[in-house]
């Protein structure tokens, strides 16, 4: 028997001893099906670009094929201060972009805006080049490696691994394509005015931001939405085969396939989660964020920074994130110490106001004298 196997065309092959090396056994199948999918779907919903792991197979591939990276999720909630609107529905892309952050209790802000400038097109096209070249040598070496030992049920295993890297990346370019055309719409739809709001997270996080008006609903609250939903569908359809058939051939694949897929896949996630080659800052091709930390220790200076007027103050109280005001000590005390530090904020505001118009002045006068 063992010299009519060794005669077959797989015996001739160059590596094909290694196929037979098998000191000791691993659960290959439970550690890719069974650990990281959370992590993976918290990591891909960002919708974030990755300069390494764009393209490499990633632990949990059913959290793609069953749309899990693009679910809502509770617990957060978003408070339009400017238009006087709370919503809990907020969409799945910017719940984990936010939990992602490394956000203090109550010292950060964030300023939205849509930016199409062509460089930082071309920063994102020279990131995608370097994620597909890294794709190509990864995944063309494992079904190289498997194909020089004879190994078919590794191969399977292979362009299965394969196949879960193309489906998830038709999911995200058809995610972040509706994000970009949100934020081009919301955009334009803004007409130069803005909205203030804060959002809470589910660990009681609260971050102030400043986006176009249009952006609110458009990116931040409604989901993005698939330009072509049948082909995202019938996509999603071929990832869960794909998944099938790797839950299949796994196991039967050579130990050396077992390791090296085990390897590829949680060195891949455990970078894609520790957002290594990430810019936080863009998602998708023109949404932008800028983080600044204020140096603030209470939500009171959350939101003296925000400058709120009497409106919004008033819809502050309605939420109950600012204390009502009643005849107690402790009320009274937040209230004076509030008028104090917004009167001495403003003051600050109008000094820098100020200055900045000299400086102008002075740089006009400058260049309006005659060059000699």
């Amino acid at each position: 028997m063992e010299h009519q196997i060794c005669s077959g065309f797989a015996c001739r092959l160059p590596l094909h001893g290694i196929l037979q090396w098998s000191p000791f056994r691993i659960d290959a199948l439970g550690i890719i099906t069974m650990i990281g999918s959370e992590q993976v779907e918290s990591a891909v919903g960002r919708l974030v670009n990755s300069r390494y792991a764009e393209y490499l197979p990633l632990l949990g591939a059913f959290a793609i094929a069953s749309d899990q990276f693009a679910d809502a999720r509770s617990g957060y909630a978003l408070y339009n201060v400017t238009d006087g609107i709370i919503t809990t529905d907020l969409a799945g892309w910017f719940v984990r972009w936010c939990s992602a952050q490394n956000f203090a209790k109550s010292d950060s802000m964030v300023t939205w805006s849509v930016d199409t400038r062509p460089w930082s097109l071309e920063r994102y096209w020279r990131d995608r080049l370097t994620a597909t070249l890294i794709g190509i040598v990864t995944n063309g070496f494992l079904v190289a490696l498997t194909v020089l030992q004879g190994d078919w049920w590794g191969m399977a295993n292979a362009m299965s691994m394969v196949v879960s890297v193309l489906v998830r990346a038709h999911a995200l370019k058809q995610n972040r394509a509706g994000l970009d055309l949100a934020a081009s719409k919301g955009s334009h739809a803004s007409n130069g005015t803005g909205s203030k709001f804060l959002v809470v997270l589910a660990d009681s996080r609260m971050i102030s931001m400043y986006a176009p008006s249009g952006l609110v609903q458009a990116c931040f609250v409604q989901k993005p939405q698939p330009q072509d939903p049948r082909r995202y569908h019938t996509v999603r359809m071929i990832g869960w085969a794909s998944f099938a058939v790797q839950a299949v051939s796994l196991g039967m694949s050579g130990l050396v396939t077992q390791i090296i897929t085990v390897s590829l896949m949680v060195s891949a996630t455990v970078l894609m989660h520790f957002r290594v080659g990430c810019n936080d800052t863009i998602i998708g091709t023109g949404l932008t964020a800028k983080l600044e930390a204020q140096g603030h220790g209470r939500r009171q200076d959350i939101y003296v920074s925000l400058q709120l007027n009497e409106h919004e103050e008033e819809s502050m109280l309605q939420w109950s994130l600012m204390p009502h005001k009643t005849p107690a000590s402790a009320s009274i005390r937040w209230w004076r110490e509030y008028a104090e530090k917004k009167k001495k904020n403003q003051d600050e505001f109008r000094y820098r106001q100020r200055e900045m118009e000299k400086a102008e002045s002075v740089s006009v006068s400058v260049d309006s004298w005659p060059s000699v």
